[in-house]
């Protein structure tokens, strides 16, 4: 592996040397120790939940954006947030906010807890009549365009006035497969038949219903330039008037705070023909200290728009906020997790919804679905409503307990949603060296010491111990720099220092003293793992910068090569002699392997590169993946693969893991250590 001619130009060390620290540096940069950690994470890093319905901006990249609704500002304080959840159950638990229940479902012995609006369909029959408020609004674009949903005609009606006569308020009889849901509301037929076991067997008269609705005066929102645009479609020309998110989400949260409008109530803020650039409409949650406010942010578009191959007519989008918000109310405080699902049709490796949280979004999976898109008739007008998924279609249950046996409400979907490779909340504890700018922990022990880096005010890598709260620096001999791997049961750490040359080496740290390990004959070493038995893996470079994985074993060093690809680098080794490790050839990608003796590829699926940094005595892994369009960490957990927001670099058989994380408070990388979920057996 050599390093670019335009970084070498950089060097003053001695021609001879240049080779020996190219080959070095591009070792050293498959891990985040040389770089400045890259800049500041996106949604490309660090995953977030998302509430929103989706645009698309060409029909081969797909979703323009994932993560919609209130803004990237306060999505991005909330990724933070949703990494360290403790608290959220309290918010919901003692705040005023609007009737529901919760439940729970196991899927690969992990649980999932949700929540939904109304009662329990399992406690019998019982109408939640919710309170409902329309906010019609009055948007002015900065060149002198008014948008107003409360005197603009779209298809014969104002959009206020079409919300009010669709059937997300008006009744209409929902025959399904031959089952007769009821004559309701549109929200409450689809719950009704998502709940049909419990509804059709002793809950006939099972009701979740919007009240009203009351509408308040029109409010406007001035939109400055910069802050506004058209979109149009390439086929049909149609023009969309579109705000720029985080902007619109700030405009609707002082709306939401200048009314102030009981929790009691759902709010629905009616855009008229006005959409943000990247969503059609969102459900949202918000706490003011008082009461956990749930509100939707909808446009009533006319029958004819498509925006790149997607049909979103008149009320199509309300209803799809209406389902979704009856599923998952509280998603700015308390989402509902779920085990990830994919898009109509996909059968990726990768859950499409990863990105978005794994979220409960029942409307979602259908949206690039034509067939989600459902007429209802009501007064001689034709209204569209969306299909929206069942529960079981996301606990993937063989026989579904939804009407008829269905996975979702109209039926375009016929099957749950496929396997494929979700997240797994965690409630991540924070720390970091105390003065330092940046915190990384690389492993842990059974006993829960934590080793790592910081790097120093002065941009210097020390490598650290973190024992019962109790930090300590680590700093080989006039190392330049010092890196701490992993830690075992008997407080025997090892790692890797740079030299004054730029060179590393390896070392095992014990009883208060440094002992440096060097592969005899190598250029270089660096050291990754340590078993309970102090046995060591890591890898060196040989004469001709090729890179070769090692066990050093009683004292004695065995070379050894993964059959997969021309270099490799053992990472991490647990008590029962398993190795993990990564392995790669110049042109290629960098892969994962396991070897007993006997080498298995492991990668996370659908991923480029992968890089598994622990191993644990149960055979769980734990590192992270580069995809196509993100990185996160992952772990194995009970022989299935799940992605972490953050990237995980050690684990242990307490199934706790240690990585880094980005707080945007601090705006810096600091460490983090988290229990993984307990099996539900």
């Amino acid at each position: 592996m050599k390093l670019k001619a335009a970084i070498l130009k950089t060097s003053i060390l001695p021609l001879v040397m240049l080779a020996v620290c190219a080959t070095t540096m591009a070792q050293l940069n498959r891990r985040p120790f040389l770089s400045d950690e890259g800049p500041t994470p996106s949604s490309a890093d660090v995953i977030l939940p998302g509430a929103s319905m989706k645009r698309m901006s060409t029909p081969t990249v797909g979703p323009r954006s994932l993560e919609n609704g209130p803004g990237e500002k306060q999505r991005s304080q909330r990724r933070n947030e949703l990494l360290n959840r403790q608290g959220f159950d309290q918010v919901t638990a003692n705040s005023i906010t609007i009737p529901h229940w919760s439940d729970s479902f196991t899927y690969h012995g992990i649980p999932y807890e949700y929540t939904m609006v109304g009662t329990n369909p399992k406690h019998g029959s019982a109408t939640t009549v919710i309170p409902t408020v329309l906010i019609p609004l009055r948007i002015v674009f900065g060149d002198g365009t008014i948008y107003d949903a409360s005197t603009d005609i779209v298809d014969g009606q104002t959009p206020l006035q079409a919300f009010l006569n669709s059937p997300v308020f008006q009744n209409h009889k929902y025959l399904i497969g031959g089952a007769d849901v009821g004559t309701t509301q549109y929200g409450d037929a689809f719950q009704r038949a998502n709940m049909w076991t419990e509804v059709s067997n002793g809950a006939h008269d099972y009701h979740v219903l919007l009240g009203g609705p009351d509408v308040t005066p029109v409010q406007t929102i001035i939109v400055p330039t910069g802050k506004f645009g058209y979109q149009v479609d390439p086929d049909t020309h149609q023009n969309f008037p579109v705000v720029e998110d985080g902007f619109f989400a700030e405009q609707i949260q002082e709306r939401i705070q200048a009314l102030n409008l009981s929790p009691l109530s759902l709010q629905i803020f009616v855009t008229g023909t006005v959409s943000q650039f990247n969503s059609w409409g969102y459900h949202e949650s918000v706490y003011d200290g008082f009461g956990e406010k749930t509100y939707i942010v909808a446009p009533y578009l006319d029958k004819e728009s498509v925006f790149y191959g997607e049909h979103v007519p008149d009320a199509y989008v309300l209803s799809h906020e209406i389902a979704e918000w009856l599923d998952d109310p509280f998603v700015g405080s308390h989402p509902n997790f779920v085990p990830g699902w994919q898009f109509s049709g996909d059968t990726s490796p990768l859950c499409d919804s990863t990105r978005t949280g794994d979220l409960l979004e029942v409307g979602d999976p259908l949206v690039f679905s034509d067939s989600s898109v459902t007429p209802i008739s009501l007064n001689s007008v034709t209204y569209h409503v969306t299909d929206a998924a069942f529960l079981p279609f996301f606990t993937r249950s063989n026989r579904s307990r939804s009407v008829n046996g269905q996975y979702t409400f109209f039926g375009s979907a016929t099957a749950p949603t496929p396997p494929c490779v979700g997240h797994i909340e965690i409630s991540a504890s924070r720390f970091e060296f105390p003065g330092a700018r940046l915190t990384v922990a690389n492993g842990l022990s059974n006993r829960g010491q934590i080793v790592g880096y910081f790097r120093d005010a002065s941009n210097r890598t020390h490598g650290f111990l973190l024992d019962q709260g109790r930090f300590t620096s680590l700093d080989f001999p006039a190392a330049v720099a010092t890196v701490a791997e992993k830690v075992n049961d008997a407080g025997q750490i090892v790692g890797y220092y740079i030299d004054a040359t730029g060179l590393p080496h390896g070392f095992l740290y014990q009883y208060g003293g440094f002992a440096q390990v060097d592969f005899p004959g190598s250029v270089d070493t660096l050291v990754f793992g340590i078993n309970s038995a102090g046995e060591m893996v890591g890898s060196y470079d040989d004469a001709n910068f090729v890179t070769h994985s090692f066990i050093l074993r009683n004292g004695a060093f065995r070379s050894f090569d993964s059959p997969f690809a021309a270099q490799s680098e053992a990472l991490a080794i647990n008590d029962q002699q398993i190795v993990a490790g990564i392995n790669w050839n110049d042109s290629g990608p960098f892969t994962g392997f396991v070897t007993d003796g006997r080498f298995a590829p492991y990668n996370v699926p659908g991923s480029l590169d992968t890089f598994p940094f622990s191993i644990n005595d149960n055979g769980d892994l734990g590192g992270y993946f580069i995809a196509r369009n993100w990185t996160a960490g992952f772990v194995t957990l009970y022989g299935y693969t799940y992605q972490i927001y953050p990237r995980v670099f050690g684990n242990n058989n307490r199934n706790q893991i240690v990585g880094r994380v980005f707080d945007f408070s601090m705006h810096r990388y600091v460490g983090f250590v988290s229990d993984l979920p307990k099996r539900d057996d």
